[in-house]
């Protein structure tokens, strides 16, 4: 869906320490995600902002920041694509003033 050189997620491990509380997040608006492997670690992830917070939560720190697109960066991604765009014959459809497309009637 993306060209093969396109960046589409950054991820960041952090080397200095960075207190989630001080962030001061409404955890209201992510989704937490809790470490199968180590119950101390923690995900917290927004889709509307694209970011997800790793967390070890016993020292309240945050170890990683991966930045992804944003909910308002996908929506033209996966807005339904006018079918001009998408390859339709020219010479066979075209689109009107309104928006709409229409078959180009053949001329006897």
């Amino acid at each position: 869906m993306v060209s093969e050189d396109t960046v589409i997620s950054i991820y960041v491990e952090l080397e200095l320490e960075m207190s989630f509380s001080g962030l001061n997040l409404d955890k209201k608006n992510y989704k937490k995600f809790i470490s199968r492997q180590d119950r101390t670690i923690a995900t917290y992830s927004n889709q509307e902002k694209g970011i997800i917070y790793t967390v070890d939560e016993t020292h309240d720190d945050v170890t990683a920041i991966e930045y992804l697109p944003a909910a308002k960066d996908c929506k033209d991604l996966l807005r339904p694509r006018h079918p001009l765009e998408v390859g339709l014959d020219r010479s066979k459809y075209s689109k009107r003033e309104d928006g709409e497309i229409v078959k180009v009637k053949k001329r006897a």
